[in-house]
């Protein structure tokens, strides 16, 4: 079965928060800008690169390590903040099941990074963490 980590802990975030809502303000990809259709306080699930897949000797197996991103943006910093340790907390502890066997979900940093405060002074931070599969 394929595997979109990205997605899965998408679907993951919308099933575990009262707070995000997925094609409300918690969106697949890059981040937006803010628009009627796209509120201020919203999070951004992309995936990038990981670590390079360990290969299980003399099977097809490989055990992927995906590198997933979410971005929190908010009007208010306290607020966004808030939302950033939910988003941490619900994914260091997640268990994605979609039907597809995640072995683990970590946080790789300590706690949610506070970027910047851009040119409409929306608050930014970001959460990054490794999801491990195995895939044949």
């Amino acid at each position: 079965m394929a595997h979109e980590p990205a997605l899965d802990l998408l679907n993951y975030l919308d099933a575990q928060t009262t707070t995000l809502t997925k094609g409300t303000n918690l969106f697949r990809g890059p981040v937006r800008a803010h628009s009627t259709a796209m509120p201020i306080q919203s999070a951004f699930v992309n995936s990038f690169d990981g670590r390079p897949p360990d290969r299980v000797l003399g099977t097809a197996t490989e055990i992927r390590h995906a590198s997933v991103s979410v971005i929190v943006r908010s009007s208010g910093f306290d607020p966004g903040l808030t939302l950033a340790w939910t988003v941490y907390t619900k994914l260091q502890s997640a268990s994605p099941s979609t039907g597809n066997a995640y072995m683990d979900v970590r946080a790789l940093q300590s706690n949610p990074n506070y970027l910047e405060q851009d040119k409409n002074l929306h608050h930014f931070w970001s959460l990054n963490f490794e999801v491990t599969y195995a895939s044949t």
